[in-house]
């Protein structure tokens, strides 16, 4: 499991964030995490969490079929650990 972290400092829902929404301005970025997903065979867990912390988002992009399989969960804090503990399983 590969996993990218982000903050969404940006006054829109989390729930509209993801892995590609700024994939121009972060190419370099992206393409070296599909380079390394690659080389690992590993799903890419992509975290956001909202600016309050009050929310997170959790999406798996696995690496099988990486743009047309993807889970996404938004949750608390707390919520973390069971949605990782799933996706390993």
């Amino acid at each position: 499991m590969l996993v990218e972290f982000k903050t969404h400092n940006l006054n829109t829902p989390i729930e509209e964030e993801r892995v590609f929404k700024y994939s121009r301005k972060d190419r370099r970025r992206l393409n070296a995490l599909f380079i390394i997903q690659n080389a690992l065979k590993v799903d890419l867990v992509y975290i956001i969490w909202s600016r309050d912390y009050s929310k997170i988002k959790v999406e798996v992009n696995p690496f099988s079929d990486f743009k047309k399989n993807k889970i996404t969960k938004v949750c608390g804090w707390k919520d973390l650990k069971d949605i990782f503990l799933k996706f390993q399983t």
